[in-house]
C-alpha cells in the first residue's frame, strides 16, 4: 500500500513507468502491480468524490483504523533543523535530516515500551 497526497495521479501507468525504469526487474514489476494507493485522510476531502470512493482509506479492505498521515507528523518536530541545514551542502543537510529523524524514531521506540496493551486506551 502506498500513501500519497497525490495517490490518484500518482497511481496512473504506474506500473508502465516501473516496467520501462527497470526492464530487469520483474520482481519489481510484480510488486508494483500489487500496489494499492491511497489518499491519507487530511488530504482526501480536497479530492473529487469520485477519487474519494477509489482511494478513500476507509473504503480500503485491511488498512484497519490508519489515518495514512504518520509519516508527515514527523515534519512538524523537525522544521527546526531548516535554520541549521539551509546553508549546508546536499550531503551535509542530509546528513542532518537522517540524524534528526533517527533520533525521532529512538525517542518514539522508548515510548513504545511505556505503552500498556492490556488496558484499553479510554473508559466508556
Amino acid at each position: 500500500m502506498l500513501s500519497s497526497d497525490r495517490g490518484c495521479s500518482l497511481c496512473v501507468n504506474f506500473v508502465r513507468r516501473i516496467q520501462s525504469e527497470f526492464p530487469d526487474a520483474p520482481v519489481l514489476h510484480d510488486i508494483a502491480s500489487s500496489v494499492v494507493w491511497v489518499i491519507p485522510k487530511l488530504h482526501i476531502h480536497g479530492h473529487t468524490e469520485m477519487c474519494q470512493y477509489r482511494f478513500h482509506l476507509a473504503f480500503t479492505e485491511g488498512v484497519g483504523r490508519t489515518d495514512g498521515e504518520s509519516v508527515e507528523r514527523v515534519w512538524v518536530d523537525t522544521k527546526d533543523i531548516a535554520v541549521i541545514s539551509k546553508d549546508a551542502s546536499p550531503a551535509a543537510r542530509t546528513d542532518i535530516i537522517n540524524s534528526e529523524h533517527n533520533w525521532a524514531n529512538w525517542v518514539r521506540a522508548l515510548g513504545l515500551r511505556t505503552c500498556n496493551l492490556s488496558t484499553p486506551p479510554f473508559i466508556f
